[in-house]
């Protein structure tokens, strides 16, 4: 017996007792162990034994309920099927063209032959891979007929002219369309995890349509384990929703009627209906995506050895003209020479220097959207990993944003609940930080939970008292000693929470103090580890502290956040980068706070928030970890290594090919190296060049 799993999908499933139905139909069908089925997430859940029962049958019952089932895949596994069985026709016709040009080259037959299929292949597999660029297509066009008009003009007449020319004209066409036919993978990657076919609803009816035919103001209906394929609004029903694909949280957060959803996240359990606001290229995930392919392909990046082209071709001109003149001194004829002289040309790979730069910093960009950090440029890529100087604000990347309370402790003869309904009358209207720490904390804690009788007992005892300011009051540590109140054996305990970078709210009923609350912005996890890291990697750091002087000092002490400078304002932060940038260094500001004018050379935005606004950052980190700019860094410097390893790599490519065909192998051999060889060679480095990708 052979167990399988399969979920289906029931469209109009609304009540229990078509569940109900549903349910019993299928569990009388023989073969199937287990089934579960759920009006609320309109699916079926069924376990059976493939020997007895097929997933068609189950589909023929439920439409024997009057019900219709389909079960939901995505089409990323036959797109890979697809262009996997592309890549082998690609490599078994190179291989078929490669023995037809050297049957014709050892029958004499016209070189210009061999052209046809060579642009075939690139024509075939340029249409299996980008259908839809036309210019491709009329290129590859002109290029055929070109060939075969120059072929029919030879067909009779070997010309070592022609011959050679040809085969250089198709090695640079070649190259031309290799580096031309770069496609923004990673966004295809990403619409191939987005369904085909979504469920619409309306007028309590659903059926389905193509994903790319949906429109704004559309509902939507989601089940469990499906992708969210547009961003917006849910108006009905309640889903645990997996958003790490865009956010990079791997916190399952539960979305309500009037949250806010994303594309590409995933419905983990429940179902909802969701009006569309964002479709296709809109969504969130599509632009940070689109930032992420511009960065990869902007032509503005220039690679270490950039200017090494235009003296490469000169080198080899050299070599092909001081070749030319030595073969024919040594007494070889003229044909012998210029076969050598066109062998060292065709063997030329000019593109492959932009190229491989180009892809190298497109697997950069694209390996770091998968780790969640966005370069909005190259330079920034480029640039990070010569950061000197790091300067990082506390909010966000060193500590969290928001103040969480830590210490709750009524007085001696105090309740509990006395002083929680106290804190929370007295921050309900307020604005202060510490106060809406108070209240998130009170409302976390459940306080409608507390005894109801105890709460009417109080609210009739001192009704007075919770409407007369001026008795119950809330304060710091200064503000109870201007009103001369004493703190007696609250000193010590006040000063301990003080050392610890705690700021203390204080609760006072006329001049008796009735309890305390303490709050502290929590640090982050992984920072210690990080800052260790930075300074290994031989970055200066500098800390922008903006709580209590405590805090800071507490934060220094503990953590090793030093040195560092408190509570900035934004001319004196201006002139701390003025200051840096005159020093040469190359400086890197990291900041949780939107980003409204550059300061530094790089600045590197921390957020949380899926939006796509992010001000004039270089680098977005959608995650509140500081290790994440380490892994940027890292980043950032494995492409510089590569960059210089690739390109060492082809230069010394060239080298031993103008040594092989302009000296060596005619020397040992007495033949020259026929030019088609070179051009091979140089398309082979070009192709796999391309498709590191």
């Amino acid at each position: 017996m052979r167990q399988k799993n399969t979920v289906i999908y029931i469209e109009n499933l609304l009540v229990k007792a078509s569940e109900d139905t549903i349910q019993a139909h299928l569990s009388r069908l023989n073969g199937m162990i287990h089934v579960e089925t759920s009006y609320k997430e309109r699916i079926v859940k069924a376990v059976y034994d493939t020997d007895v029962l097929n997933e068609k049958q189950i589909l023929e019952a439920i439409e024997a309920c009057g019900y219709h089932g389909y079960i939901h895949t995505l089409n990323a596994q036959k797109k890979n099927e697809e262009k996997r069985f592309t890549h082998i026709s690609f490599l078994v016709i190179g291989f078929l063209l490669l023995i037809t040009i050297l049957v014709l080259q050892l029958l004499e037959f016209s070189p210009f032959l061999c052209i046809i299929p060579y642009f075939c292949m690139v024509f075939i597999h340029y249409q299996s891979e980008n259908s839809h660029h036309i210019f491709q297509y009329l290129l590859s066009l002109i290029v055929f007929l070109c060939a075969f008009y120059l072929s029919f003009l030879n067909l009779n007449a070997h010309s070592f002219y022609f011959y050679s020319a040809c085969l250089l004209f198709c090695n640079v066409c070649i190259m031309t369309y290799l580096h031309s036919s770069q496609e923004n993978t990673y966004a295809n990657k990403v619409n191939s995890l987005i369904p085909d076919t979504t469920a619409t609803y309306h007028d309590k009816t659903e059926s389905r349509k193509k994903t790319e035919s949906i429109k704004k103001e559309e509902v939507i209906l989601i089940r469990p384990n499906e992708i969210i394929p547009v961003d917006g609004m849910i108006v009905q029903g309640t889903a645990s929703i997996d958003e790490s694909a865009l956010t990079g949280s791997n916190r399952i957060l539960e979305k309500t009627k009037g949250s806010y959803v994303y594309a590409l996240s995933k419905c983990v359990k429940g179902s909802c209906l969701i009006k569309t606001e964002k479709v296709g290229e809109e969504t969130a995930m599509m632009h940070f995506v689109r930032l992420a392919e511009e960065t990869a392909n902007d032509e503005s990046f220039q690679s270490p050895f950039h200017s090494f082209e235009g003296y490469l071709l000169l080198f080899s001109l050299v070599c092909a003209i001081l070749s030319l003149s030595g073969w024919l001194f040594s007494g070889k004829n003229v044909s012998f020479a210029l076969t050598v002289s066109v062998s060292i040309l065709s063997c030329l790979s000019l593109k492959a220097f932009r190229l491989s730069s180009n892809q190298v910093l497109m697997n950069a960009a694209r390996i770091a959207l998968q780790k969640h950090i966005l370069f909005k440029n190259s330079t920034a890529i480029d640039l990070l990993a010569k950061t000197d100087t790091a300067v990082i604000d506390q909010d966000g990347i060193i500590t969290d944003r928001q103040l969480t309370v830590t210490d709750f402790i009524p007085a001696e003869g105090i309740e509990k609940e006395y002083l929680e309904y106290t804190a929370y009358s007295l921050a309900y209207n307020s604005s202060r930080p510490i106060h809406k720490a108070v209240l998130r904390y009170l409302k976390s804690v459940r306080m409608s939970d507390t005894n109801p009788s105890l709460f009417s007992a109080m609210a009739l005892q001192n009704r007075q008292s919770f409407q007369d300011t001026k008795r119950l009051q809330a304060g710091s540590m200064d503000e109870l000693l201007a009103r001369d109140i004493d703190l007696g054996d609250w000193q010590e305990t006040i000063r301990t929470l003080k050392d610890e970078g705690k700021r203390i709210i204080i609760y006072t009923e006329g001049k008796k103090i009735i309890g305390l609350i303490a709050a502290r912005k929590m640090l982050l996890p992984d920072v210690q580890e990080s800052i260790r890291r930075l300074k290994e990697n031989d970055i200066d750091l500098l800390f922008l502290t903006n709580g209590t002087e405590d805090e800071a000092a507490y934060l220094q002490k503990t953590y090793d956040i030093d040195p560092y400078m408190h509570k900035l304002s934004v001319q004196a932060k201006k002139e701390l980068f003025v200051k840096l940038s005159e020093e040469e260094k190359t400086v890197t500001y990291l900041t949780g706070n939107y980003p409204k004018e550059p300061m530094a050379d790089i600045t590197a935005f921390f957020f949380q928030q899926a939006n796509t606004e992010h001000g004039c950052a270089d680098i977005v980190l959608f995650r509140n970890r500081l290790s994440d700019f380490i892994e940027a860094v890292r980043i950032s410097q494995n492409m510089g290594e590569k960059i210089i390893h690739q390109e060492t790599l082809i230069i010394i490519y060239h080298t031993v090919m103008i040594l092989l065909c302009a000296f060596i192998v005619p020397a040992l051999t007495g033949y020259p190296v026929p030019p088609f060889i070179g051009c091979i060679m140089s398309f082979t480095i070009i192709y796999f060049l391309e498709k590191q990708k």
